[in-house]
């Protein structure tokens, strides 16, 4: 018999149930959504460092946190690192930044 976790089986439940929402060719793309919120994250707190910004991603928008990545906090806050290094274009300017270096660019604005 498997060892599952709580995280294991509501993951597994998450799944399911988006499986049977969504098509395949209708599913909303839940880290583009996510992204959205860690750049009004980002402008709305110049300088804000890694673990701020993923502190306030997780108090802020916790329902696309889980959509976009799950429930399992040790698996939520390695995505959220990587996502920190990922590129974001802003839809107003067209400019493309990571998060770090939008952070870094809003201080210095």
């Amino acid at each position: 018999m498997a060892n599952f976790t709580t995280c294991d089986i509501c993951d597994m439940l998450n799944q399911l149930n988006y499986d049977s929402w969504y098509g395949e060719e209708d599913a909303p793309d839940f880290v583009e959504e996510l992204k959205a919120c860690a750049f009004n994250i980002v402008r709305e707190n110049p300088g804000i460092d890694r673990s701020e910004w993923i502190d306030a991603l997780i108090q802020h928008y916790p329902t696309e946190v889980v959509d976009a990545f799950g429930v399992n906090p040790q698996e939520v806050y390695h995505d959220l690192s990587d996502l920190w290094e990922k590129e974001y274009t802003d839809p107003e300017t067209h400019e493309w930044n990571s998060f770090a270096g939008w952070s870094e660019y809003f201080d210095n604005d």
